[in-house]
């Protein structure tokens, strides 16, 4: 759902060129498929000759962590091969145009927020009273992203998470004198 929220905020309603024809993002959703990161972009051709007309451009591309820039990256983005089909029958143009480009210049996610993020909350998590007289004490010693892999609803950012822990009881709310 993040990496969904994210692409949409990224392309939806953005009018992106297509071999020097406007053509309108309206939609675009992300999910699973195999390794892959399927976009799904529903599109509307808004000048002529091709003037509102609408489709669906589907791109798969693999996602990765860049650990370098904090950002997720899908690399080797390309249309699938039933777009590339529908594409070619309109004209072999449409495949060189800068669509595709575009959306592979676009698709980096900024991650390391969300990760310092993260961190925040595991280490709001680890300083804590579970039960009267009983105390959780942790810190976060650090916080590294280790891998994207691809599930049926989208993206999954494998995160390691380093730190101690302690618990610590007041024995006097226990009652132990006789």
């Amino acid at each position: 759902a993040e990496v969904t929220r994210l692409v949409s905020a990224e392309f939806q309603g953005r009018t992106m060129q297509l071999s020097g024809h406007d053509v309108l993002i309206r939609a675009v959703r992300t999910r699973g498929s195999g390794q892959a990161l399927l976009f799904e972009m529903d599109v509307t051709f808004t000048d002529p000759p091709f003037g509102n007309t609408t489709g669906t451009v589907y791109m798969a591309g693999l996602p990765v962590y860049d650990e370098a820039s904090g950002n997720l990256v899908v690399r080797e983005l390309d249309y699938t091969l039933d777009t590339r089909n529908a594409l070619l029958r309109m004209g072999e143009w449409f495949l060189r145009g800068s669509l595709r480009d575009d959306v592979r210049r676009r698709a980096v996610f900024p991650m390391r927020a969300r990760i310092d993020r993260l961190r925040a909350q595991a280490q709001a998590a680890l300083s804590r009273e579970l039960v009267p007289g009983t105390t959780l004490r942790g810190e976060i010693s650090s916080v590294r992203p280790q891998r994207a892999y691809v599930t049926e609803l989208g993206v999954v950012l494998r995160v390691e998470v380093e730190g101690t822990a302690a618990v610590t009881q007041d024995l006097s709310t226990l009652n132990l004198v006789r």
